[in-house]
């Protein structure tokens, strides 16, 4: 699948496909319970593919139409007692990933191998999926088969959005084999644990504290790369490129630039 700047996918990219047979609702949540969710990174650590009311589709555009996620976690009141800020689309499904592709198969898959990392100077290439946050906090990145960064806080002035875009726009960007702006109802800021990252520890920098987890930081003037991408890391923003095709993105707080 590949990004082309007509079609921007309305998702967080994951990183590996899930099955498409819906869970069966839990018993009900506590008020305890339920508090523990204020974002949706804290959500997906318990329910990777987001949690919905019974009778609940999601609501998808583009392309995404062919693999609409069915696998959230069935639970009405886990659902009712959540921030109505966590189902941007209002589709009765809060935080729902999609993936790159479809799933055909509702067997568990088998776990992969724990990533591998080298680092040679300040170029870290890992064996699995590109995940960190800028040291400041306002950028984060992941991704695998395809890569996402998300910014906070910006000044840029982003493009008009689309007609099909009901969701956020201009705050995320999509790169595959082309780079482009993301039309989501959510956000990947969260999601780059260090206890994930093996990478990270061999950087000797502090882990970015927020989001209830310690993330992973890619310090200014580092690179990280996988088999398909390579983001670097620089105080004038952070800079993602498909090893490939060579197109990418760059963006900071006050600019942006597809390439």
């Amino acid at each position: 699948m590949s990004w082309t700047p007509r079609y921007v996918m309305a998702a967080v990219i994951a990183v590996a496909a899930v099955p498409l047979a819906a869970a069966p609702a839990d018993a009900a949540p506590t008020s305890a319970t339920a508090a523990r969710y204020k974002n949706c990174a804290m959500l997906n650590r318990d329910y990777p593919n987001g949690v919905g009311k019974r009778g609940a589709k999601d609501k998808v555009s583009g392309r995404a139409k062919a693999n609409p996620v069915r696998s959230f976690k069935v639970d009405s009141r886990l659902y009712a007692s959540l921030p109505k800020t966590l189902d941007r689309d209002r589709d009765g499904i809060a935080c729902e990933k999609h993936t790159g592709r479809a799933s055909t198969s509702s067997r568990p898959t088998t776990r992969p191998a724990a990533p591998k990392a080298t680092i040679k100077g300040r170029v870290i290439t890992t064996s699995g999926p590109i995940a960190f946050v800028s040291p400041s906090g306002n950028i984060m990145c992941m991704g695998s088969s395809n890569l996402r960064c998300d910014i906070t806080q910006r000044n840029y002035r982003a493009p008009q959005r689309p007609s099909w875009c009901d969701l956020d726009w201009g705050n995320g960007f999509a790169l595959g084999r082309t780079a482009a702006f993301l039309c989501a109802g959510d956000t990947i800021m969260g999601t780059a644990p260090a206890s994930a990252s093996p990478w990270f520890a061999r950087t000797g920098v502090k882990p970015f504290s927020s989001w209830g987890s310690p993330q992973a930081v890619l310090p200014y003037g580092w690179t990280l790369r996988n088999s398909s991408f390579s983001c670097a890391s620089a105080k004038t923003g952070v800079t993602c490129t498909n090893t490939t095709t060579r197109r990418g993105f760059t963006v900071s707080k006050d600019r942006y630039r597809l390439f």
